[in-house]
C-alpha cells in the first residue's frame, strides 16, 4: 500500500460518474420516499427504548433516529419503491447505531443489537 501510493493517491484516478445535478436530484428523490406513521413510531420507539434499556450504557440519539429514517428511505429508493415497508427499517436498523455519540454500548462485553429491545413489531 505504501509503495502504490508513493507518487499518487488512488482517488486521483477516479472519474466522475454522475453530474452534480444528477446527484442532487437523487438526494431529493430519496427525501420524497414516504414513511407511514407506524414506521415513524417504530423508529422513535426503538431510539427511546435504547435510551431506557437497563443494559444500554448510552442509547441512540435523535441523530440516530434520523439516520435510520434516511437509511430506510434510501434503501426503499434503491429497491425502486417510493415508500418504506417495515422490513426496510428493520433490515437497516444496525447501521445508524455505529455513528458518533449515538453509539449504543452494552455493559460488560456483550454486543448490543437494537432488536433486543422489542419482542415484536
Amino acid at each position: 500500500m505504501l509503495d502504490s501510493q508513493q507518487y499518487q493517491h488512488p482517488l486521483i484516478g477516479i472519474n466522475q460518474v454522475v453530474s452534480v445535478d444528477e446527484l442532487l436530484a437523487a438526494q431529493r428523490a430519496v427525501r420524497d420516499v414516504y414513511l407511514n406513521h407506524d414506521i415513524k413510531n417504530y423508529i422513535v420507539n426503538l431510539v427511546t427504548m435504547s435510551r431506557q434499556h437497563p443494559d444500554v450504557y448510552l442509547g441512540a440519539s435523535p441523530r440516530g433516529a434520523l439516520a435510520l429514517y434516511r437509511t430506510s428511505q434510501a434503501r426503499a429508493s434503491i429497491a425502486g419503491r417510493d415508500y418504506v415497508v417495515p422490513m426496510t427499517s428493520r433490515r437497516w436498523q444496525k447501521l445508524p447505531w455505529l455513528t458518533g455519540s449515538s453509539l449504543a454500548r452494552m455493559r460488560g462485553s456483550k454486543i448490543f443489537h437494537p432488536t433486543a429491545l422489542f419482542t415484536a413489531f
